[in-house]
């Protein structure tokens, strides 16, 4: 049994409350927004790279290793895509971060081997995965991994990936970066 009293208000009063209610933080999921001006590219294999780097993503959406993207659309000239937000940083970031707070200033500040299993487990796990439906990243390097401090391991950046193929080494041009390539993508 109820007892008290009830008011029946408008919608417009519902409404009016609504918005007085002050929204907090959590009420708000942080993304990371890319966004690729399509008026001023100046190739298309960047248009390409980019569109393809969004395919790559929804295919792999769900795994806790690869980045999550939310939503992908284009908006007049621009191309957007809302990605999960890593609190992290870059794995280059954070072995620069152990640089610069060494002792001495010298780079010997070693990474923990524990954490360095860490990262190249949760690394390869995403790998595997693209692997598994006959893609390669072909850009790993440690900008590419990011740090999350409540999802672990994430690889960016799919928009070089792409599919095998038998002669695939006399076909392709040389793509990524050439300091983390294979000796015989050179």
């Amino acid at each position: 049994v109820y007892k008290g009293s009830l008011r029946l208000g408008s919608q417009e009063e519902e409404e009016e409350k609504e918005e007085e209610k002050e929204l907090k933080e959590e009420d708000y999921t942080k993304v990371a927004i890319k966004t690729v001006d399509l008026s001023t590219v100046e190739y298309e294999e960047t248009v390409a790279r980019s569109e393809r780097e969004i395919r790559v993503l929804f295919m792999l959406r769900n795994h806790p290793h690869i980045l999550q993207i939310h939503k992908a659309f284009k908006f007049k000239d621009t191309l957007i895509a809302c990605c999960e937000w890593l609190d992290g940083g870059s794995l280059l970031q954070f072995s620069k971060d152990l640089d610069d707070n060494s002792d001495n200033g010298h780079r010997n500040k070693e990474m923990p081997m524990r954490i360095v299993l860490a990262v190249v487990r949760q690394a390869l796990r995403g790998l595997n995965t693209l692997h598994q439906i006959n893609m390669t990243h072909r850009d790993i390097k440690p900008a590419n991994i990011m740090l999350s401090s409540t999802s672990g391991v994430k690889l960016i950046d799919f928009g070089m990936t792409t599919a095998p193929c038998r002669h695939w080494i006399k076909h392709q041009h040389p793509c990524g970066t050439m300091a983390f390539m294979a000796p015989e993508m050179m």
